[in-house]
């Protein structure tokens, strides 16, 4: 299962992966995951043509903030299955 944390930055969505220090923006919370899916798909096919480790060049935790921001953060239940989405309330979501 891969934990995602969504927060608002400069009036975009960001999709943050938190077992891999992988991130994507979208206009929407929906776009921002489909982002993320997407590279981190691109990132694994580009390791495999290139005979590398899948994601062996990605970190495998994301700096802790973002941890600390999907514990206090709200369950989303729009996200897809093998993925478990939390999103920020908006006065939360400073990660400066």
């Amino acid at each position: 299962m891969l934990r995602i944390l969504l927060f608002p930055d400069s009036g975009a969505w960001v999709a943050q992966a938190l077992e891999l220090d992988v991130c994507a923006q979208g206009v929407t919370e929906e776009q921002a995951i489909e982002n993320l899916d997407a590279t981190i798909h691109i990132h694994e096919a580009l390791d495999s043509e290139s005979g590398a480790q899948p994601l062996a060049d990605v970190k495998r935790v994301a700096p802790a903030i973002f941890e600390r921001l999907y514990q206090v953060a709200l369950p989303w239940d729009r996200g897809k299955p093998g993925l478990a989405v939390r999103r920020t309330p908006l006065e939360q979501a400073s990660v400066a």
